[in-house]
């Protein structure tokens, strides 16, 4: 008999937004010693994830990526995002016919691409004479995050959770594809992250 509650074998899927808090202090004070402006330590993020139960473990795969940031400060600009995402597992802890508490545990990688451009006026040859006119830099490395979930199944198999965890990120270097880095520095990119999803999703006793 099918039930939608905590059982042997299942699963389910999620969409949601949340905000992921960076711990991006020493780059944002970097770039702004340049004359950019000040980053934000807040992202706004979407994320998807998928779980398959198998009694009582939850094993499956969680991605995320943030809606991209423009800063400005006169006429020099910053275009940064933020993505990661990788394995999950965990345990639930706690469950009633409707409700779940699980904690899991997040093995995978993450992305951050930084855009810098100042805007200028110029003719189309001399756009094309000199072509340089903005660079992206993109770093990524490693990432290991706890987390804890609550699931509530409102109605049959819909459900709505909220989830809380920080992630761990390795340093790394920036690099480019049309610059040849020298004298690079490390930064990583610890973050908190908070979102409410909405999902579907069944189980069996």
């Amino acid at each position: 008999m099918l039930s939608f509650i905590i059982s042997s074998y299942g699963g389910f899927g999620a969409y949601g937004i949340g905000v992921n808090f960076i711990n991006n202090k020493e780059l944002s004070d970097y770039i702004s010693s340049k004359g950019y402006s000040q980053l934000k330590s807040y992202n706004l993020s979407q994320t998807g994830y998928g779980y398959f139960i198998f009694k009582n473990f939850i094993i499956g795969g969680i991605g995320f990526n943030g809606f991209s940031s423009t800063y400005q400060n006169s006429n020099k600009f910053i275009k940064t995002k933020f993505s990661g995402g990788g394995f999950s597992f965990g345990y639930i802890i706690f469950s009633t016919n409707y409700f779940l508490i699980y904690p899991t545990i997040l093995l995978g990688g993450y992305g951050y691409t930084m855009k810098l451009y100042e805007k200028t006026t110029d003719s189309l040859s001399g756009v094309i004479d000199e072509p340089k006119r903005e660079v992206e830099l993109s770093t990524g490395n490693f990432m290991f995050g706890p987390s804890i979930n609550l699931t509530y199944f409102v109605y049959g198999g819909l459900n709505v959770s909220i989830n809380f965890g920080y992630n761990w990120t390795l340093s790394s270097e920036f690099s480019s594809e049309s610059v040849q880095i020298t004298n690079n520095k490390m930064f990583s990119f610890n973050n908190f992250y908070i979102n409410i999803a909405l999902g579907i999703g069944g189980f069996t006793k």
